[in-house]
């Protein structure tokens, strides 16, 4: 089954952005994860403000990690002449100056990944004296007893955020389902009121994944009335609404580039710019053609087969291959009436199950479309 890959996917991303307000004493940060796409390891960094993709192009660097993401040890202290990314930094774009405070402790959390049996690496750099427990104007040095207190502070902290992440997720894809089926039950309900009643449910969703995403960010939402006239008449696919909030709200964070705390406008153009589905109908327009294609034979082929496994029947026979075959308008062999079928399988299945109350003889009574019907 293919990989479709969304930001929030990463674990250890997400606890890389936590760390920030729940460690206490955090300086900054660095998230070290495979990528099952690329097959290669990466890396983002994040401060007090800010979460940036860090380049890590270098295969010692690599190397080094995979070993590191092969142990299972969750939780532990490091020091700075153990962290493979210090000892290469020449081949790592990090600022150079993070690496000239030697004093600072760093601890390192391992998260089991999602997509392989090892762990995820992410390491957070600490002040090295009291201040982390609020204690200010102390000069004194973490104790190992302090370092516990901390190491199970974090631990514990991450364990709640990852259990609620997970039933969050569970929660969200259950909601997509149920706005999938809603979506389809629109095609069947005639009165505007109850179409009324589902767009706005469709729009709510909508408006909770944006709201999930900017929340990421520490940021508050200012939807243009524009934007909400769109959502309420989404007429796309629900599956692809988290992908596309996800890149609505980059690209409007890379416009405006707001402070942490501040509004993030979301308008109709940049809206527009990932829900609008007429570049998606322009560049599946060559598939669709062949889709359409291969549907309009399917239902030739059905119309002709109904027909004559109606004459057959209007004669008494019982409607089987070779009968049908030779009283089709041009006849064919049994076996070639199988060929087709089997050419034409998705297409012939597809068909019969959206118009169930169409080639009904042919449906109920002649088994080589019967066979592929019910597999």
């Amino acid at each position: 089954m293919a990989i479709i890959l969304q930001k929030n996917h990463f674990e250890v991303i997400d606890l890389l952005a936590q760390s920030i307000s729940l460690v206490p004493g955090f300086q900054y940060a660095y998230a070290f994860y495979h990528n099952p796409i690329s097959k290669q390891i990466e890396s983002s960094y994040a401060n007090n403000t800010t979460i940036s993709k860090v380049n890590t192009n270098s295969e010692q660097l690599s190397d080094s990690i995979i070993k590191l993401r092969s142990l299972k040890h969750k939780i532990e202290w490091v020091n700075q002449d153990e962290i493979p990314f210090v000892k290469h930094n020449n081949k790592i774009e990090i600022q150079k100056e993070v690496f000239d405070e030697l004093k600072h402790h760093i601890l390192l959390y391992r998260v089991k990944s999602s997509f392989d049996n090892n762990y995820d690496l992410l390491y957070i750099y600490f002040n090295a004296d009291y201040s982390n427990f609020g204690i200010s104007n102390s000069a004194n040095g973490l104790t190992t007893y302090q370092k516990s207190i901390i190491s199970t502070l974090v631990s514990n902290s991450f364990n709640i955020f990852l259990k609620q992440r997970t039933a969050n997720n569970n929660a969200q894809n259950l909601l997509r389902d149920d706005m999938a089926r809603m979506q389809d039950q629109l095609k069947e309900y005639k009165y505007s009121s109850e179409i009324k009643k589902y767009k706005a449910l469709i729009k709510e969703y909508i408006y909770s994944k944006f709201d999930l995403q900017i929340n990421k960010f520490n940021l508050i939402a200012n939807y243009s009335a524009e934007v909400d006239s769109l959502m309420s008449n989404y007429k796309g696919n629900i599956d692809d609404v988290n992908n596309q909030v996800e890149q609505c709200v980059a690209m409007a964070f890379r416009m405006q580039n707001p402070i942490p705390g501040s509004i993030l406008d979301i308008d109709e153009f940049v809206f527009q710019s990932f829900f609008n589905s007429n570049h998606k109908k322009n560049n599946s327009s060559a598939n669709l053609t062949a889709i359409d294609s291969r549907k309009q034979k399917a239902i030739h082929f059905l119309n002709n087969l109904e027909s004559a496994a109606r004459v057959v029947m209007a004669k008494g026979n019982s409607i089987t291959g070779t009968r049908v075959g030779q009283a089709m308008q041009s006849p064919i062999s049994a076996p070639a009436i199988s060929d087709y079928i089997k050419k034409y399988q998705k297409p012939l299945k597809q068909l019969c199950e959206e118009n169930p109350e169409l080639w009904v003889l042919v449906q109920k009574s002649f088994n080589p479309l019967k066979n592929i019907l019910s597999a």
